[in-house]
């Protein structure tokens, strides 16, 4: 008997063993779906980010403005060099050689309030030097070469988006359909009861009338 105790404990650990190594095997596997999972998400975002890049830069609209500064005392444009990198354009005034450049070209090569100077004369990455050589070019009355960025253009509506509210309009014009079946239904019913409440009066009167009738028959006799 205490071989067959012995045995069942033996038998009995050997199980546990068992279960705590599938226990063990389904946790790991857990954590490798999980690791996966989560590599898959940041491949994902990845993913997204260089297409939101590419998608940004078709939006850029790159061009070269060359000014003559002959004559010109100023460019006519207010800039901020915070990001350190490019002149950033707050305002156009009224006079200066970029306004004029403006009045002489179509408007997808205007340089306008949120446009960039990204290089003067091919100096480009230091917004302070750039800022400089514009002063000195100016003074100098030479020419000036600027490499523009322009405001992103504003996005267009994917044509997926197009439909789903196109779809959302027919949805809206189909649920006006059914609200006005609704209501001519219900104005259906209305005139059926006053048909019918004008029926049952009409049947009524014609039941008195016949009754009287009846009645005077009744008093001949």
């Amino acid at each position: 008997s205490r071989s067959a105790a012995a045995a069942a404990e033996v038998e009995k650990a050997t199980e546990a063993a068992a279960e705590a190594a599938k226990a063990k095997a389904k946790e790991k596997e857990r954590a490798e779906r999980k690791a996966a999972d989560a590599k898959a998400e940041v491949a994902k975002a990845a993913a997204a980010a260089e297409a939101a890049k590419v998608e940004e830069a078709k939006l850029r609209r790159d061009f070269i403005a060359t000014l003559d500064m002959t004559g010109q005392p100023t460019l006519g444009v207010e800039v901020d060099w915070a990001d350190g990198r490019s002149l950033y354009v707050k305002s156009v005034q009224h006079g200066g050689a970029i306004p004029e450049w403006n009045r002489t070209r179509p408007p997808d090569f205007y340089v306008v309030p949120g446009s960039r100077i990204l290089a003067v004369n091919g100096y480009s990455d230091n917004a302070e030097t750039m800022a400089s050589l514009c002063r000195e070019l100016i003074a100098a009355q030479a020419m000036v070469q600027l490499r523009i960025r322009g405001p992103p253009l504003p996005p267009t509506t994917p044509p997926q988006k197009e439909k789903a509210k196109e779809k959302e309009q027919e949805l809206g014009s189909d649920d006006e359909k059914v609200k006005k079946e609704k209501k001519d239904k219900g104005k259906d019913k209305e005139k059926d009861k006053e048909d019918k409440k004008a029926k049952e009066e009409k049947d009524r009167k014609k039941d008195k009338k016949k009754e009287k009738k009846e009645k005077e028959k009744d008093k001949e006799r």
